[in-house]
Formats: structure tokens, sequence, C-alpha cells
């Protein structure tokens, strides 16, 4: 330090500037600082140094005269502290650097310890300046130049841009006088200092200008500019106080120019460190350094020093810290440079980085280890020439091209101290860790599009020998996870706002042993203790609980898709174009859709656009349907009907198969079962060779199988060879048992509709004697649906662990589990490699969930697909569907213009309905399987066979099962109308044909299932309890925007929804405006069926119940309450929220009571109580009568048919209301059809239904006779009457308490008396209503005539009841 000091205050030594530099750049380490005023002490000049003013001498004015400046106490050096006052006491000597008083009484602590002579603290010093050798120095430089030319002539305009020289020195105030001149200082602040038409420039800020060159004036008017310039920077820095992370979805946000590669490489290198919550900008210099890159990437204020990035043209890379807290940081990288240095160079400056971050915050014993091993390495550079001291610290490309700039003969000692210094060291080793090392070389494997697993054992062979990290710093990052960062970060208990939280979820590339080694020694009980805590964070998956409950209930695959979103944030592709393996994954999920369309073209190709997988033609490929085609023309050759030809070709065929295996037990000593004796096998075998065309047929059945082969060694089921042996054995037969293949098809070939990666074994080649063999060619067919299924499955699974594996969420593990508990498997090259997983709720997405169903549950289940396929099935059904599915899209599917979706869905329904009654299958159908998006099919899981053949007409199906066919295949219809116009928008709108898929597959996707066994059993047993969970879980994507459904970024998606949900509100509260007070079809509505409807131009129109409960109810109760404010009939607010409270209850709860479907009308009964509207079946009144004699207006005569044959056969007393419910409650519409037939014929006499109650009106007529009212006195008499028989329980146990009970509910008690004799006066108008469905009413009256009386008898008892809501309102009034 004493050389340092000698070399500074010489003359004319060489070094002299860079020493200089050196020495000011590094003032702000104590260490330094106590060392360098111990050395100027001990070499201090004999020469006297102008005389230090005081702090309180006022500045004197003086005559204009020679810039000369006059330096400010802080200048000069402190010798001691006044005992009385504790004021720093300076003498004359001048100081390098300024140093303010506070700074001052530290360096006269530290002056005394350096003193000593214990070299502790110089040794300490040069430690710490290693680390930061690049870092900023603590004040500003100060301007001590002579202009090159004058500018004491030129106009304002002119002669104060003279001092812009770029972003390090803008003018932001000029003058005739003075200008105002933004710096930086080297911490990367702000400095204003004053300027003058000299060209010259304070050397301290204007505010602490303290000389006499400039004017008071002059200075006012620039400290005042200052002022201002200051305020207008903290307003832009207020807009946007994360600069240039401002909207960033990850940690690492880049320039312009930067490739976004590295920007990748850098999030995933630091996620992998557990460093992803500390924000990076990564830039090239000439990005940010003109005047226009300020706003664009918000630097401002403490943002602002990432302007002045590249200022030495020579430099490859740079580091600062930046940002309101000094926790951000900015990498500064050269453009031009080759892939492989600019890696290198991004790795070193994060060792930079991370020296700061973690280092810094290490425990001492890692500390000490890597000293230690920087001193050796220090050590044994010494005799090396200085090419061989570069080659030994850098990387090597960087190594490779730097030494070249070594002057050759040049020694190690010779070198600069920068390339001895600990921070290059230490950032060196983590540039070749980070190339070299096991946990990032997967982020470089990643960026550099996944080189073959060959070429990392080459990599790892040839460079880590010649370059590998050192042992201690590769430990330290190795060990580093998710709390590396949390000293850093909180530091100054102060968080950068808005941080993203970016912590990676899941970590297994290191071990719990290297945790706690690096925790330094530590007594038993504690390193076990530490290593429990250790091996508890590690296996927290930090999954939210709504994560897991999705998981379970309602998607399987929802964890995996959760931590899909850090890469991917819900859309389709990432930025830079890489495919979200979310989208293969649905469509293997769903692969059965595309079989049909498969047995009819024959070919499947990936298409390279979208990543997924679709159904065509090739032309040397044909159709496993010709396979039938042939058989059906052999058969006719041969004078045999189609089921005969099928049963004698397959006895053909399989004989030939074992006349191979017999072949193979004789030469090869195999030990197939042979079901067939040789001469049998024999006879079979000739027949074959005799006839050419079931040569023709079984080469038909070859060409798909091979072509399958193929397309399962592409996607890695197969191995290459595994392939090839399975085309040398495609003539092999598949022997499953008839009865067999749909639930056990062996452990080889189980067949599931879900669960993506019960992948299995192998088929074998195995016979039996005990049992027939099943039809040879639906074996055919089966096993091809099987290889489909096969191909996507796989693909699916190992293109969803490669992804999760290099966003740090899933470890290979190679050939085995190696005894995880969370793992899951796929097949790559035809060998089975294993993945761990964060947590079993990961895994549920690769297991088989689809256990074969208990036989009880089957039963159950029964009840439960009579009821679906009987509502289903009926047209109004399909006719609410498509418009229910047309209002769902509006909101939830993401396309620009959503109004395009309903006449697009409305042009396509009419087609496809008219094509499923035609039986025939229209394009639109075709394609969409071809892609797998079409509706469901109503073949049996595993058995697709039977489809195909019934619709070729090969095996029809039956007058019954075929009218249930085409009748369920308009629901099909109105599924398809809405998705195809989805699909057909988006593709419209931007070309995408990736997100139009996955648009119209999840607009709501019938086959996500949840993980919970009790979930799977209830989708079993309670009818569209599924379909319930996908449209509730849809609707929560699209208002949260995670894994939206619109599938776009999670931000865009939130704001679609609620713009279009706000759109809605408004449209409902504008519809409920609209409504007068004289539309008495909407006013006196049933408020269940006005909730569910749109009411326009007299007719309905259904509303899907998961919208309508919260976008329609809600607006129309509130422009009901303030339209009946102040009325007559005035409405309590809680009321109003009740009623829809009691809608939103029915459609959120209601639909999901955990009751089997075929106990559920029984379970009602019993209770007398409806689990869909909340309400009893039956009202006080009715139960007071014989169960016989309890009816509705609406009950059917067949329920009251059923009772009196129940009554006078058996001797039961039944309910008709109840039986009514019970026929709905298993039949659904099919039963409200039944008894509108019924209803005539049972009762010739009875008035037939108005057309408001016809079975396949009713979902579109309007009531003219509205009975929300009779419905509320009916609610009150309910209240009214419990309350009136609690009083009388009272006044027999307790007088005075039912004393107090009658005057609290005085009111209500009053009009018990009003209600009873309502209900005398209703109970005449059932009277009436009796006698004319009765005979009697129709030998006194025409039809048309009892029509007439019954709707006035109607309307008349809406008139009984209409005192009621006055009364109320009265009640209300008076108690008030």
């Amino acid at each position: 330090m004493d050389e340092l000091v000698t070399i500074q205050r010489s003359e004319d030594h060489p070094d002299k500037d860079a020493v200089g530099e050196f020495i000011g750049s590094n003032l702000r380490f104590k260490e330094f600082e106590a060392t360098l005023r111990a050395a100027e002490q001990r070499n201090r000049a004999p020469q006297k140094a102008p005389e230090a003013p005081t702090a309180a001498e006022p500045e004197a004015k003086a005559p204009k005269k020679k810039f000369t400046p006059v330096k400010p106490p802080a200048f000069y050096q402190p010798v001691g502290i006044n005992r009385k006052t504790g004021k720093v006491i300076r003498g004359p000597q001048l100081m390098l650097q300024p140093m303010d008083d506070v700074k001052a009484k530290k360096y006269l602590e530290d002056t005394a310890k350096a003193d000593e002579g214990t070299g502790e603290d110089a040794l300490s010093f040069f430690e710490e300046l290693d680390k930061e050798i690049e870092a900023e120095a603590t004040y500003p430089e100060l301007d001590f130049s002579t202009p090159k030319s004058p500018i004491s002539n030129l106009p304002v305009e002119e002669w104060g841009n003279k001092f812009n020289y770029g972003p390090e020195s803008r003018v932001v105030y000029a003058d005739n006088e003075v200008a105002l001149v933004r710096l930086f200082s080297l911490l990367g602040k702000y400095v204003y200092v004053g300027g003058d038409r000299q060209g010259r420039l304070t050397r301290v800020d204007i505010e602490s200008y303290t000389g006499n060159e400039l004017t008071p004036d002059q200075v006012a008017r620039l400290i005042e500019a200052r002022g201002k310039a200051v305020f207008e920077e903290s307003k832009r820095a207020a807009k946007a106080p994360d600069g240039p992370f401002t909207g960033a979805k990850t940690n690492v946000v880049k320039s312009e120019s930067m490739d976004q590669r590295y920007a990748d490489y850098l999030h995933g290198l630091m996620q992998a460190l557990g460093l992803g919550n500390v924000r990076v900008f990564l830039l090239h210099p000439q990005d940010v350094r003109s005047p226009a890159a300020i706003a664009k990437y918000k630097l401002y204020k403490d943002y602002a020093s990432a302007q002045t990035a590249g200022e030495s043209e020579n430099e490859e890379g740079s580091k600062r810290i930046f940002g309101p807290d000094s926790r951000d940081f900015y990498i500064s990288i050269k453009p031009g440079m080759s892939e492989n240095k600019t890696l290198e160079v991004i790795a070193h400056e994060l060792g930079h980085a991370i020296q700061n971050i973690a280092f810094e915050n290490a425990d001492n014993a890692t500390k000490t280890a890597i000293y230690r091993e920087y001193d050796a390495w220090l050590a044994s550079t010494k005799g090396k020439t200085g090419r061989e001291l570069v080659q030994m610290l850098r990387n090597r490309e960087s190594a490779d091209t730097q030494m070249l700039s070594v002057p050759e003969g040049t020694t190690a000692e010779q070198m600069d101290i920068y390339w001895k210094s600990f921070s290059e060291w230490f950032a060196d080793n983590v540039s070749k860790w980070a190339t070299t090392a096991e946990k990032p070389l997967s982020v470089t494997e990643r960026f550099f599009a996944k080189v073959a697993q060959m070429m990392r054992d080459l990599v790892a062979l040839v460079t880590s020998r010649k370059y590998p990290p050192a042992k201690s710093v590769a430990a330290f990052l190795d060990a580093m996870g998710p709390d590396s960062a949390k000293a850093w970060m909180t530091k100054s208990n102060a968080t950068p706002s808005a941080s993203p939280s970016l912590k990676p979820e899941f970590s297994v590339s290191y071990s719990t042993e290297q945790l706690v080694n690096s925790m330094g020694p530590l007594e038993g009980p504690r390193r076990s203790a530490l290593r429990s805590l250790i091996q508890g964070v590690q296996t927290t998956d930090a999954l939210t609980p709504v994560t897991k409950f999705r998981t379970q209930v309602a998607d399987i695959a929802a964890s995996i898709e959760r931590r899909l979103h850090e890469k991917f944030n819900g859309a389709v592709r990432d930025s830079l174009g890489n495919l979200n393996p979310m989208g293969l994954y649905r469509q293997a999920q769903d692969y059965t859709k595309m079989l049909l369309e498969y047995f009819q073209q024959g070919s499947l190709v990936k298409d390279k656009a979208t990543g997924l997988w679709k159904v065509t033609t090739a032309g040397d490929v044909s159709a496993p349907a010709k396979v039938y085609d042939l058989l059906d023309a052999w058969g006719k050759k041969n004078g045999y009907s189609f089921d005969r030809a099928t049963q004698i070709a397959s006895r053909i065929l399989e004989g030939v198969r074992l006349n191979e295996m017999r072949e193979s037990n004789r030469t090869q000593g195999t030990e197939f079962l042979l079901h067939l004796t040789d001469a049998q096998i024999d006879q079979l075998v000739a027949e074959y060779r005799a006839d050419p065309d079931l040569k023709a047929l079984s080469d038909a059945m070859d060409a798909p199988r091979k072509a399958l082969v193929d397309k399962m060694v592409e996607a890695g089921r197969l191995s290459p060879e595994m392939g090839q042996q399975w085309k040398d054995v495609i003539g092999y037969v598949p022997f499953d048992r008839i009865d067999d293949f749909e639930t056990k098809f062996s452990k080889i070939k189980k067949v599931s509709g879900r669960g993506i990666a019960q992948l299995g074994k192998l088929p074998e080649l195995v016979g039996s004697k005990e049992r027939p063999v099943g039809n040879v060619f639906d074996n055919y067919l089966n096993t091809l649906g099987w290889m489909v299924g096969q191909t996507l499955k796989n693909d699916a699974s190992v293109q969803t662990l490669r992804t999760l594996e290099d966003i740090g969420q899933a470890k290979f593990l190679g050939n085995t589990p190696q005894f995880k508990d969370n793992t899951a498997s796929a097949y790559v090259n035809g060998e089975q490699k294993f993945w761990e997983l964060p947590s079993k709720y990961d895994v549920m997405a690769f297991k088989d969930l689809l256990p074969p169903k208990a036989g009880y549950l089957k039963l159950l289940g029964e009840a439960s697909h009579i009821l679906r396929t009987t509502v289903t099935a009926l047209p109004p059904f399909a006719l609410k569907q498509v418009v229910d599915d047309i209002q769902r899209a509006i909101l939830t599917s993401g396309v620009k213009s959503p109004t395009a979706i309903v006449w697009r869905s409305l042009t396509n329904f009419p087609k496809l309905a008219l094509a499923e009654l035609r039986g025939i299958r229209h394009p639109i159908v075709r394609d969409a399987e071809a892609l797998g998006f079409s509706g469901a099919f109503d073949f049996v899981q595993g058995k697709p066979a039977a489809s195909l053949l019934a619709d070729m007409g090969y095996k029809p199906r039956g007058w019954f099962k075929e009218a249930l066919h085409r009748l369920e295949g308009i629901t099909r219809a109105s599924d398809l109308a809405v998705r195809k116009a989805i699909y057909d928008q988006t593709v419209k709108e931007g070309g995408d044909a990736l997100l139009a898929q996955t648009r119209a597959r999840e607009f709501i996707n019938f086959r996500r299932r949840g993980a919970s066994d009790l979930v799977g059993a209830m989708v079993t047993t309670i009818p569209f309890f599924n379909a319930y969970i996908q449209g509730m879980d849809v609707l929560y994507r699209a208002a949260s925007g995670i894994d939206s459904s619109s599938s776009v970024a999670r931000a865009q998606a939130r704001k679609l929804f609620w713009n279009r949900a706000a759109a809605v509100t408004a449209m409902s509260m504008l519809y409920a405006l609209g409504k007068d007070d004289d539309d008495e079809q909407y006013n006196e509505a049933d408020l269940r069926t006005r909730d569910s409807n749109w009411f326009i131009g007299g007719q309905k129109i259904s509303v899907p119940g998961e919208l309508g409960a919260i976008f329609k109810v809600i607006p129309e109760r509130i422009v009901e309450y303030y339209k009946r404010s102040g009325t007559p009939e005035e409405q309590d607010a809680f009321e109003a929220m009740r009623t829809a409270l009691t809608y939103m209850y029915e459609q959120y709860v209601g639909r999901t009571v955990p009751i089997p479907q075929a106990v559920k009308p029984l379970l009602e009964a019993w209770t007398n109580y409806s689990f869909l509207t909340g309400r009893p079946l039956e009202g006080i009144h009715q139960r007071s009568m014989l169960p016989s004699q309890r009816r509705a207006e609406s009950t059917s005569e067949l329920a009251l048919a059923i009772s009196k044959f129940s009554k006078d056969t058996i001797g039961v007393e039944v309910s008709p209301i109840m039986v009514d419910n019970t026929l709905r409650g298993y039949f659904g519409s099919t039963a409200a059809m039944t008894t509108m037939v019924t209803d005539s014929l049972l009762n010739p006499t009875r008035v037939d239904r108005p057309l408001h109650k016809w079975a396949l009106l009713s979902n579109y007529m309007i009531d003219p006779v509205g009975t929300r009212r009779l419905g509320e006195f009916y609610e009150e008499r309910e209240k009214v009457g419990q309350l009136n028989t609690t009083l009388n329980d009272l006044a027999k146990t307790d007088i005075k308490a039912a004393e107090a009970f009658a005057e609290k509910h005085a009111g209500e008690l009053a009009m018990n008396t009003y209600i009873n004799a309502t209900l005398e006066q209703l109970e005449q108008t059932r009277a009436y209503r009796k006698y004319l469905n009765s005979p009697d009413g129709a030998a006194e009256m025409s039809k048309d005539e009892r029509e007439r009386e019954i709707g006035e008898i109607r309307k008349y008892e809406v008139e009984l009841v209409g005192w009621l809501r006055e009364a109320k309102a009265m009640m209300r009034n008076e108690s008030r």
C-alpha cells in the first residue's frame, strides 16, 4: 500500500493514472480505506496544502478570477476528534477523495487499528477487494479537465449540448451563463453538477457546491433546475417502480436485441440455484444507451445506471447492482460473440452476482474452504506465464481468446491484480461449473435443443478434465437451493415492489447430505435434526390447496399443468415458440375420439406445427375398415353371410398363426399352448393356401399394423429393433378371450381412458386350451386401437416429463425408480425410463386411475346411465345444450369476436343434426374426429370394433338402439357445433391451428377426471356429476386466468373473462330495467323459471345455471329491489338476497348432492325433501291428508293410477306426488313425455295440458299465468304455520315464554287468520278444477270451455294471494 501511495503522489510515474483509478474505485471498502490512511500517514509529504476552511465559516465573496478549485472540508485529512464538541478536527493534508464526518470518525478508529501492524485488516481488504474489483466507487469522479475547444461564443442551444457525451453526461438545463449536467457516480446514482461557458464542471453536486467561481444567483438557478429535474425523474420512477422489470413474467428480462434463448438460459440457471427471486436485466449495451431507451425500458432514477453499460468497447461482460433497494442486477453482454462464449460470459457475470447474494451470506466453514482453495490456486500461478495464468483462470473459449491478448514473455507476476483477484477466480469457477456440472447442464442442453445423452458424456469427458470447477465452489453451488437468496432479498427489511414469486417449487438436484455438510461441523443430535428439517423442506411440493383439490376432484393433471404454468403462463406456446406439452397430453388423454376416423383412413401423422397427432390417409396403407369390405366380398363369393364369413375366416387365420407357433415349438424350443390338434391346424393352413383372397385379406390387415408399429417407434414406445421384431411376427393374431378384452386385456395390454402413462409391457405371444378364441377381426381392431393409444400416450408422457425436467419440476432417474416414492415412467427408445416428481399429486397424472369398478358400483351406475340416456337422447336437451354452450363460449372461449360464435354455432348445428338423423357422418364430424376434439362417442370403451361394424352396416344395432343412437347424435351435434365454431373462429382470427384445437377441446373437456376414488364413484353413480364438475372448473379457470380454456397468458385470459362478464352483467341490468311493470309474464313468473331463462319475445331462452346465478340473477334482483322500493309491494332487502342465494345454492350445491341416483328418489320420498330445489315435495296441507290423496296441479294421471292400484291391490298408501318425483328421478325427460301421453289415455275427460307444459315445448314456452305469488304465499304459509305450532306448544308448557314469543312474532302470527281464509278459498278452486277434469265436468262443458275455465281459475288464484306482499310491507313499516 505504501508503494501505491508513492506512485499516486509522484509527478511522472507511468502507472500514476491507473493507480489513481484503482484507489478511487475501492475506497468504499473500509479495510482498504483504513489501510490507505495509515499508508498516507507514514508517507506524508512535507509540502503544505491550502488551509482547510471550517464548517461554520461563510463562503467569502471574491472578485472573479481564474477557476482555481477550493476543496470543501471533506477533502482534508481528519487528525482527531474534539473531546468537548465531538467534532472532527481536520489537518492540512489533502486527501485523494472526500470523506464526510461520519466516515472520518470511523477512519480514525480504523487507522489506530491499522497502525498496530497486525496486517489482518490489509489481508481482509484484499479479500473484499477481489469480490468487487468491478464495483462502483463511492463518490462521483470530479471533472478537472479543460475543454479541447472553446464554447463561450456559442448560442445557448449549442453550447449547452456540448456537455452531452452520451448516457454518462446529459444536459438537463442551460441558460446564457450556466448549464446543469447530469452525471453518474460510480455507484450508479445521479449527480447534478454545474458547468459554465468555459467548459468547466464543478467537482461536486451543485447542492454541495461551496466555491466562488459561480455566482450565488447562478447557483440558485442551477439548484432550482436540479429540484425540477429530480421531481420529474421521481414522477416517472413512481409510475414504473419496477423499472425494466415492469410486467415481467420471470425474474430475467432482456433488452430488444438480446436473444431470448440467453434470457431463458439465465432464468433456468438461476432457478436451478434457487435464485428465482433475484431480478436480472440482461442487455446488450447498444439497446440501452440511446435517449429513447430510457422510456422504453423505464430506466428511471435508481434503474438509470443501466444506460452506462458497455462504456468500454473491449468489455465482454459486466455486472452491476442497481434498483431502489440495491438488490437487482443488470448484466451487460457484448454482442457478436459465439454462443459458447456468450454462455460462459453470462455464467461468469452471474458468478459475480452469486458472490454478492449467497457467498457473502454463507457460513464461515464454507467461506474458509473456498478461500483456501483460492489461495492454493493463487500459489500455483507462481512461475507461470501470463498466458498460462489466463488459461488457468478463464473458462474454455474465453481462455482460448483472451490469452492471445497477453504479450508473449509476460509472467504471471507481471499481470494486473485483476487477473489474480478472488472475485474473478470465483466468477470463472461459477462459469466452469455452469457448463460442466450436472445441475445446470440440463439448462445448457435445453438451450442447445437437447443434445443426446452421448453428447453429454462427451462434453463431460472432454471439458471437465481441462476446465474443472474448484471443488469447494462446485460443492457450494450444488448446495444452493430455494433459500440461497433469502438474506439478500430481506436485507434492509424491504422487498422489491411487485417482485414475482419465482422460487422453484421443486428441486432434487442436490442431496440432503450436501446441504447438511455445507453447514459446517455439527454435533450428532443437531446434525440429525438439521437433516430431518431439510428433508421436510425438500418434500414440500409448494402446491396450493386449490390445486390439490382440483387434482383430486376435477383434473388429475391439474398439478403438472400448474407447474408448467411457470414456463407457458397458460398459453399453448412460450415466448420462444416452444410447445406446451399439455396440448398433446389432453389429446392423448382422449385418444379414443380419433379411433373411428382412424379405422376409416388408416394413418397417423404428427403435425410439427402443432405438436399434435392427426388422422390422415397414406397411399401405401389401406384403412383398417377395408378389411371388413374384403371379408364381406369373400363371404358373398363363397355364399356366406357376413357373420358366417367372419367366423370361418377368423378360424382359418387362427390356424395359420397356430402353424407358426407349432413350428416355433419344434425348431426353437418354445412352449406355446395350442388349442387345436395338428390335423385341424393342417386343414386350416391348406384352406388358406388354396384361397388367394384370404392372403389378400391377411395382407390388408398387416399394412396398418406395420404402419402403427412405425408410429410406436417414432414415439419411443418401441425401439427400432423391437419394431422390426414386431413386424417380423405381425401375422400374430391376438388370442384375447371373447369376454376378457375390455376388463383384463392382461397386465400387458390393459385399456383405459385415463391415466396417460399406464403403458404396461408389450403383448406376449401366449395361447390357451381352456377357453375359446375371440373373433380375430374384432381383436384386430381392438389391438390397433390399443396401439394408437400407446403411441399418443407415450409421446405425451415423454414430452410432458421432459418439459417438467427442463423447468426443475422433475428429475430423470434412468432405468429404475431408485426406490423413490413419487415416480412416473415412460418409454424412451423402447426402454422404460423413470422420473422423480415433486409430489404424489404430480404422479397422479401418469397413473392408471381407473381400476375395475366394484360390482355394487356398476349396479348403482346403471340407474345413472338410464337417466343420463333418457335425458340426453331427447331433442330438447340438445337444443338447450347448444344455446347454453354458445353463452358459455362467449365468456370462456377466448375468441376475439364472440358474436361470430353465435352464428357459426347456429349454422353448424342443423347441418350436423340432420346428418345424424340420416345416419350420415358429416365432414365436420370426420374433421373433428381426425383431430380428436369431437363429441363423445357411444362405443364401449376398449371395443371400438362394435361401433365401426354398426356404422358400416355389417352389424345393425336394431331399430330401438339405432333410433337411440341417432337421437343421441343430435346431442353430439349440439356439442360439436360450438366446438367447431370456436375452432373456425380462432383459425380465422390468427391462423393458429394449435390454439384452435386446444380451445375447441378445452372449451369443456368431459374426459378430464379427478384422481379421487370417491369422485370416480360419484361420477359413475350420479348422472351429469362430472359435467357439473368440469363446468365449475372451467368457470374457476376462466375467472382466475389459471390454465384457462382460452389458452392464452393468465393476465390476458383473466382480463378477457371479466371484461365479458362485466358486459353480460350490464346487459342483464339493462334487460331487467327494460321489463316494465305491465310485463306480467316476466314479473309474475316463478323465480326458478325466470332465473334460468331469458324472457324474449314471449319465449324462453335458457341460461347456463353456473353463469346465470352470478351474472344474471344478481343484477335482476338489484333492479327489482329498487323498482319495488316505495311501492305498496316494497321488498325487503334480505328477502331479495335470500331468493338469489337460494338459486345459487341450487346451481352450485343442489346439483352436487353425493347420493347415487339409484337411491336418490327413494331418499327424497322418505325425507319429503327435494335435493335439487331445497324444498319439501309435499306441503303442510298435503301432509295432513292420506298419502293416496296427496296431489298437486301438475300430478300426472299415471301417478294417480299407480297410487290407486297400490292402495286397492296391495293395501299400501302411496303418494302420487312421490310417484311422479320417483319417475322423473329414474327416467328424466322420458318420464315427462310418457306421462303426457298416458294422461289422456288414463283419463280421457282430463283437459289437455297447456303448451307451456308439453314435454317438447316446456323449455321454450312461457306460462301465461305466473305462479310466483302463489309460491310466495305457500312459503309464508309454511313459515306462519311453524310459528303457530311453536306458540301452541309453548302455551302448554311455559305461558311466559309463549307470551314473549307471541309478542316477538305478533305481525306474522296476525296473518295466520288471513292465510287460513285464503287457503279455504284456494281449496274451493282446487275442487272446481277437479270437477272440470272429471266425467261430470266433461258432460256439462266442452273441452275448450273447460280449458278457458281452468285458465280463469289460475288467474283468480293469483288474485286471491295478491294481498300478501302489501301486508308484509305494512308489517315492516310498522315495526320500524
